[in-house]
């Protein structure tokens, strides 16, 4: 299974949640509880129809944690999940996390479904206690006192980061607004300063063909 998305995080932030493995386990129900048995093995207490435990050991690198898993026992277990993070160029609030899981084991179908749905929660959970709220009303005045730059389709997802860089860049000396997609369901980012700062919407739902207005403060 290999899954990636954007989190409203700095890249140190988002290393920091992924490397302690509770933060894991506690939006899993499968997983009953966790125990440190050295500085990077645990021991977690699986729940299925018996109540088994694992093996866990946790690698540190940079840009990269991985956790092995493994059970010698009836049944036997093996697995590996690696969290690969990269900063979006230029933008210190937004960080690209790639999840690569392999599982070989009992019920494997299930745990990776399990698997799935926990990252969407994890994603959920990181981006609304961290994000700024802001609602139609506000972001169209402050739409109100800019002029548009840019305007165009996004045809790819490097055009995407492209556009990102551009907005980021150009706030460093004024507020920049960008709106993507329809007005009814748009996704609009302001930034100030290099940093983006406000959000509606989320860029999980921006896809190719999508039109954009980037504007910029008079």
């Amino acid at each position: 299974m290999e899954e990636e998305f954007t989190l409203l995080l700095p890249s140190f932030n988002a290393y920091d949640f992924f490397s302690n493995p509770s933060n894991i386990i506690k939006f899993i129900p499968l997983f009953k509880s966790i125990s440190q048995i050295s500085d990077n093995e645990f021991i977690v207490s699986v729940g299925w129809i018996l109540n088994i435990k694992i093996n866990v050991k946790r690698i540190l690198a940079k840009n990269r944690i991985s956790y092995i898993i493994s059970r010698s026992e009836q049944p036997r277990i093996m697995g590996k999940l690696d969290h690969i993070f990269e900063p979006l160029q230029g933008n210190t609030n937004l960080t690209k996390v790639k999840i690569i899981f392999y599982y070989k084991g009992p019920l494997e179908k299930l745990i990776k479904i399990e698997s799935r749905r926990f990252y969407n929660k994890v994603k959920d959970e990181i981006d609304q206690n961290n994000k700024e709220e802001v609602s139609d009303i506000e972001f169209d005045n402050i739409l109100n006192q800019m002029k548009t730059i840019l305007s165009g389709i996004i045809k790819t997802d490097d055009q995407f980061d492209m556009l990102i860089n551009k907005a980021v860049m150009e706030s460093i000396n004024s507020e920049i607004a960008l709106i993507i997609g329809s007005d009814r369901n748009s996704m609009k980012f302001l930034f100030d300063k290099g940093n983006l700062i406000k959000e509606k919407g989320s860029v999980e739902n921006i896809k190719s063909g999508m039109k954009f207005v980037m504007k910029k403060k008079e």
